[in-house]
């Protein structure tokens, strides 16, 4: 699978970190909030933790996120399903 992206970011905007090899594949994918460009423009600094660090990044492999104003509800998904998996498990212990 191939990138090249090349979009206008802005403070606050919620990205994913989308580096390649050098055959142009995908090879890991990490979500980020930009925090400013850098000096020369060609690449945005985002957080990618709760830490007061923000890795320089180049705008060929970061992409907007289109539904980031879900991304509450998603979290709270991800704990729905990590409990319901947890409480499965319980359950299907104490039927053994």
């Amino acid at each position: 699978m191939q990138f090249e992206f090349h979009e206008e970011y802005r403070a606050g905007d919620l990205v994913v970190y989308i580096p390649t090899d050098q055959d142009k594949n995908v090879y890991k994918a990490e979500i980020g909030v930009v925090k400013r460009y850098n000096s020369t423009g060609d690449g945005v600094f985002v957080y990618y933790s709760g830490g007061d660090t923000a890795a320089c990044t180049k705008l060929r492999d970061l992409r907007k996120l289109d539904n980031s104003y879900s991304i509450e509800d998603l979290l709270k998904r991800v704990k729905e399903i990590k409990d319901e998996n947890v409480w499965t498990k319980y359950i299907t212990q104490l039927c053994e």
